[in-house]
């Protein structure tokens, strides 16, 4: 069988007996060393199947290197054979509480050393053969699974779409009101009105675009955008066509803020939030959209490792009757809806959240009994 093994012993003769008649064995790739620390500084730089180290060591015994190859990421495949001198029971019993694969009492035949590194170099084999095909399973289940959510996908535009033919039908009927009045064209109204169509149109067409880039595994193509200006351009869409008794009030920063994003992707996630907020309410109250920067912590909270690199926060916040706790770990689930009875799909939270994570970016909520809801979506930020 062929393999990378290392082999450590502080006595020289030892050693070089292994080096006389391990070397013999044209399939493995070995390299000596007399203290643990030399072989620790190889394996920073090269792979290795199978460590033989003798125990008893002056500078750093077995035991220790064995829990660091055990605790250690880039290591913790390598399996470790232990040899000593010492009572076998006993030590036996310590080195495989700390993942040895097996300890050799010395002194130890070349014969019984080298069927054991054959008889660990055939598991370690069968060991990648199984994860071979366990990833293979792995990619047919995420591939069957990706084609259900093309389904749910699917549905989840048609919720969307629905949402967009209200703006269009909105926008639709004061245009008509525009054309009739005069003043309302010498105003620019009637030409903003087609402008604000124009643009819901194209997130219209962007949603179809979306499943097919989803079914065949494609990404939207991200660029660099400042956040305030693509908020309040969609704000002042989806105002005009909340009802009179929503207030819907924005707040934007002072300081520019810029994220590597697609607009019509941020387009969609505020209108979920937005129109969800609104039926929420039972379309009475009021939601404040803010943009700003995150704090430190917000990532680091979020479950997002890198907590120092900056990001900005787009938060929709409204003042409803909140999120039950019963329902708050489903929200984001497909198909999960309190709103059946009124049509609700249960996809327009669902849908969000994929967009959000086609952008790296998080969303998050927080809620208390009748006292609204805030949405959060955080991404990196750029210079």
């Amino acid at each position: 069988m062929e393999g990378k093994i290392i082999f450590i012993d502080d006595d020289p003769e030892i050693l070089s007996s292994l080096q006389k008649h391990i070397l013999h064995q044209p399939q493995w790739q070995c390299h000596f060393f007399q203290d643990a620390e030399a072989a620790l500084s190889h394996l920073a730089d090269n792979d290795c199947d199978i460590v033989v180290s003798d125990i008893m060591m002056e500078r750093m015994d077995g035991l220790a290197l064995l829990d660091i190859l055990k605790s250690h990421e880039r290591f913790s495949h390598i399996e470790v054979i232990m040899v000593t001198g010492w009572e076998k029971r006993r030590m036996k019993q310590l080195a495989l509480a700390r993942g040895a694969m097996d300890l050799l009492a010395k002194p130890v035949s070349i014969d019984e050393l080298t069927a054991r590194l054959n008889s660990v170099l055939r598991l370690i084999s069968y060991r990648r053969q199984l994860e071979e095909k366990n990833r293979a399973l792995e990619e047919q289940l995420a591939g069957a699974q990706k084609m259900e959510l093309v389904g749910t996908l699917a549905a989840g535009a048609i919720h969307d779409l629905k949402n967009l033919l209200v703006v269009i039908g909105g926008l639709g009927n004061r245009m008509q009101l525009c054309d009739a009045d005069a003043r309302a064209v010498a105003e620019d109204k009637f030409y903003r009105h087609k402008e604000m169509l124009l643009q819901t149109v194209s997130k219209a067409e962007t949603l179809a675009r979306k499943i097919l880039c989803f079914s065949r595994q494609e990404k939207e193509p991200l660029s660099p955008h400042e956040i305030s200006g693509l908020v309040a351009e969609n704000v002042e869409i989806f105002r005009s066509l909340l009802p009179k008794t929503v207030s819907l009030e924005l707040e934007l920063p002072a300081q520019e803020y810029r994220a590597r994003l697609n607009r019509q992707y941020l387009a969609q996630i505020l209108m979920n939030l937005i129109f969800n907020a609104a039926e929420a309410m039972h379309n009475n109250g009021m939601i404040r959209v803010c943009v700003g920067a995150a704090t430190e912590d917000e990532p680091q909270r979020l479950n997002r490792q890198e907590g120092r690199k900056p990001y900005l926060r787009i938060s929709v916040q409204d003042s409803g009757p909140g999120i039950s706790p019963q329902d708050l770990p489903q929200i984001f689930t497909p198909c999960f809806t309190t709103k059946a009875k009124s049509g609700g799909t249960g996809l327009g939270l669902f849908v969000s959240k994929w967009l959000v994570e086609q952008m790296q970016g998080l969303i998050t909520v927080t809620t208390a009994p009748d006292s609204g809801c805030c949405f959060e979506v955080l991404f990196p930020a750029i210079a």
